[in-house]
């Protein structure tokens, strides 16, 4: 997934927790920008992922079986 993901973890615009990634933003619209920047990404290595795992323009998240929101845990 590094790998796939380089340019992306290089700019701080994606985080990868083990199987899971979260895309941070200060904005709607740079969260939509890096939402599709992503799934572009993803669309050309044929990554796929579970919808009901997914979470879109979400203030709380769970990673590692923590909820962060916020930039806290």
């Amino acid at each position: 997934m590094n790998s796939i993901f380089q340019e992306l973890l290089q700019k701080e615009v994606l985080e990868n927790y083990i199987v899971d990634f979260v895309i941070s933003a200060k904005t709607e619209k740079e969260l939509e920008e890096r939402t599709i920047w992503f799934l572009k990404i993803a669309e050309k290595y044929n990554f796929c992922s579970k919808q009901s795992k997914c979470n879109f323009n979400a203030e709380e998240i769970p990673i590692l079986g923590v909820v962060v929101g916020w930039g806290e845990v």
